[in-house]
């Protein structure tokens, strides 16, 4: 599944449209949902810890991780690789990445208000949702303890 823009007079319209051969499967789609589920969830956990947002591949990959599996692959195997992740996050949502000047080598998601926004309504994904990962991230110690749960 590939988003595409559909130029329609001086505005743009963004559609899903699957490239021949490349359709996505229940799994790649729950596993796309997840991830922009959990890059929301982090955002908004971090931003109520009152800290920076922390976005990089493999602190996402890890939340993924422990939103689908209940782990964080911790025992030297991930279920979901920073490297898939990684493809999830520039191939199917079209979010830039950037190297981190803070982490060393390490890639982190590029936020961008307006696509997010766009994401989460195209995706299904709830404020509701998002607020529910952000606690199950903080349950887990991915997000800072300070996080309370507000609403924006």
């Amino acid at each position: 599944m590939y988003l595409v823009a559909l130029v329609g007079g001086s505005e743009g319209a963004v559609a899903n449209e699957a490239a021949p051969g490349k359709e996505m499967d229940a799994a790649d789609e729950a596993l796309t949902e997840t991830v922009l589920e959990v890059v929301c969830g982090l955002w908004t956990g971090d931003m109520y810890g009152a800290q920076s947002p922390d976005l990089r591949i493999g602190r996402v990959a890890e939340g993924v991780n422990l939103v689908l599996y209940g782990s964080s692959g911790g025992d030297d195997k991930m279920y979901v690789t920073p490297r898939k992740v990684g493809q999830v996050v520039r191939k199917q949502l079209h979010l830039r990445t950037r190297r981190s000047s803070e982490h060393g080598r390490a890639r982190v998601v590029v936020w961008d208000a307006e696509r997010i926004e766009e994401l989460q309504h195209e995706w299904g994904v709830t404020d509701e949702r998002v607020l529910e990962v952000a606690a199950r991230l903080r349950q887990d110690g991915l997000v800072a303890p300070e996080y309370e749960g507000k609403a924006k």
